[in-house]
């Protein structure tokens, strides 16, 4: 039921190896080969989660940091949106067209919609967004970029895509058109140009809706 090999360390040391013995010999050297491969693999693996886990334990301590050092109410209440807008924490009751940290909030058929207001927030917005969440913008026209936040990799119905188109023509300087040409692409396909102003970025790819500039909570 067992073996004694020399150690890989110490050539003198005996290891004492378990066998199956409802194995052959070769079956039992193949199961030990096999564990050894998973082994390895999961070496290899772990430093890079090591370090993820590492950096998602810095950004945690230095959100209860920023807690403790809050003195009122209104900085905890700010402080709980931050995190919503994280995904830290799930959202509140709030109304429509509410402020998240800055950002215009939106809700439209459940799914929740940020609109930046200027550059810098529209930058801001961007890193707060998820490669897979929706990104809008009124094509060919100064405007606020617009997200569509994608919880667990739904798909928004086509009326819904067309609902949010009309939020980010509402907030251009196209808002007073009777149709807008708006592009719609995913935030991964986003690319911010070497020296670009704030706000500023490149579609690498998308598509064009067509709509109406108006609120959701407009007839």
């Amino acid at each position: 039921n067992e073996v004694l090999l020399p150690s890989f360390e110490d050539p003198e040391r005996k290891v004492k190896v378990e066998l199956d013995p409802k194995l052959s010999p070769a079956e039992n050297m193949a199961r030990y080969f096999a564990s050894a491969r998973k082994a390895e693999t999961a070496l290899g693996v772990l430093p890079g989660r090591r370090k993820e886990t590492l950096e998602e334990i810095a950004r945690l301590e230095g959100y209860l940091r920023e807690l403790e050092g809050m003195g009122n109410l209104e900085e905890v209440e700010e402080f709980r949106r931050k995190l919503e807008v994280v995904g830290l924490l799930r959202e509140g009751g709030r109304k429509k067209g509410e402020e998240v940290r800055g950002f215009r909030r939106y809700e439209v058929d459940g799914w929740e919609v940020l609109v930046g207001r200027d550059g810098e927030e529209n930058d801001r917005l961007l890193r707060r967004a998820s490669p897979e969440d929706l990104w809008f913008h009124a094509y060919g026209a100064p405007g606020a970029h617009v997200v569509l936040r994608r919880r667990e990799r739904k798909e928004p119905s086509a009326e819904v895509l067309e609902k949010v188109a009309g939020i980010a023509a509402y907030h251009s300087k196209a808002k007073t058109s009777g149709v807008v040409p708006v592009t719609c692409t995913h935030v991964k396909y986003l690319r911010r140009p070497k020296g670009a102003r704030p706000g500023e970025v490149i579609v690498t790819r998308g598509r064009t809706l067509f709509v109406e500039p108006r609120l959701p909570d407009r007839p």
